[in-house]
C-alpha cells in the first residue's frame, strides 16, 4: 500500500512538473498586454539604484548596506512576481523592501545594535522604527506627508493584510477547487502597480529627508533626475 501511495505521489509530482511551467508562459503571455505598467515600475526601481549607487555605498557601513541592497532585491523580486501573475508573494516583497530599508537607516546609525542583530540578540519592530523616525532629527518637525512617513505606515499595513492572508481580495485561489499559482488577471497588474508606487515614493521621500546635505547644490545629478521622474510634480517645490 505505501508503494501505490508513492508511486501516485510520483505520478502527480510528474503531472504538476509539467503543468506549472506552462501555466506560468500563459500567464506572462496574457500579461504582456500590461507592459508599460512593468516599464514604469523599472523607473521607479531605478531610483533606489540611483541611490544606493551615488549615496548610500559611500556613507553606510557593510553590513548595514547589505539591508538596503537586500530592499533592492525586493522591490525586483516583486516586480518579477507581479510579471508572472504572482501578486500576493509580489506584494509580500513589497514589504519586505520597507523593512529592509528601514533597517539600513536605522542600523546605520546604531553599530552596537547591528552587532547584536548578528548575534541573534536584537529584533525591532515596524512600530519601533516608525517611532525612530519619527524623532529622528533629520525628520523631526517636518509634516509626516513629506517625510514619506505616513505613505510607508499605510501601505505596511496594506501589505501586511495580504502577508498575513487576513484580506480576502489579496488570495490567489479563488474558487477553492483550483490551486492558482500565477494569474493572468490584468486588473491585478494595476493593483499591484498602484502599492508598489507608494510604496517607491514614500521610500525616496524617507531618503532625500535623511540624507538632503548630500543632495544640497547641484550634487548627484543623476540621482536628482531620476527623482525628478518618480516623484509627482506636485512634490517637485516643496522638495526644493
Amino acid at each position: 500500500m505505501p508503494n501505490l501511495l508513492q508511486a501516485e505521489i510520483n505520478n502527480n509530482f510528474s503531472h504538476f512538473e509539467q503543468q506549472w511551467p506552462q501555466a506560468l508562459t500563459t500567464a506572462i503571455g496574457d500579461l504582456s498586454s500590461e507592459k508599460s505598467h512593468f516599464q514604469v515600475s523599472y523607473t521607479r526601481i531605478s531610483s533606489i539604484q540611483a541611490w544606493r549607487t551615488s549615496i548610500i555605498a559611500s556613507m553606510v557601513d557593510e553590513s548595514s548596506l547589505a539591508f538596503f541592497f537586500e530592499a533592492q532585491n525586493d522591490l525586483l523580486i516583486s516586480h518579477c512576481l507581479a510579471r508572472c501573475g504572482s501578486f500576493r508573494q509580489a506584494l509580500k516583497a513589497l514589504r519586505s523592501a520597507i523593512e529592509n530599508v528601514y533597517f539600513s537607516m536605522y542600523y546605520k546609525d546604531h553599530p552596537i545594535e547591528l552587532e547584536k542583530w548578528s548575534n541573534g540578540r536584537h529584533k525591532l519592530g515596524f512600530t519601533e522604527l516608525t517611532g525612530y523616525f519619527e524623532s529622528h532629527p533629520a525628520l523631526f518637525g517636518t509634516p509626516k506627508n513629506k517625510t514619506g512617513l505616513d505613505l510607508l505606515e499605510k501601505e505596511y499595513s496594506t501589505l501586511s493584510k495580504a502577508v498575513h492572508g487576513s484580506a480576502k481580495h489579496f488570495r490567489m485561489t479563488k474558487n477553492l477547487i483550483d490551486i492558482q499559482l500565477w494569474s493572468s488577471d490584468i486588473q491585478l497588474v494595476g493593483q499591484w502597480a498602484s502599492r508598489e508606487k507608494c510604496v517607491v515614493q514614500g521610500l525616496n521621500l524617507l531618503l532625500l529627508n535623511l540624507f538632503s546635505q548630500q543632495l544640497q547644490g547641484a550634487k548627484h545629478r543623476n540621482l536628482r533626475e531620476i527623482l525628478g521622474i518618480v516623484l509627482t510634480k506636485a512634490m517637485h517645490k516643496w522638495i526644493k
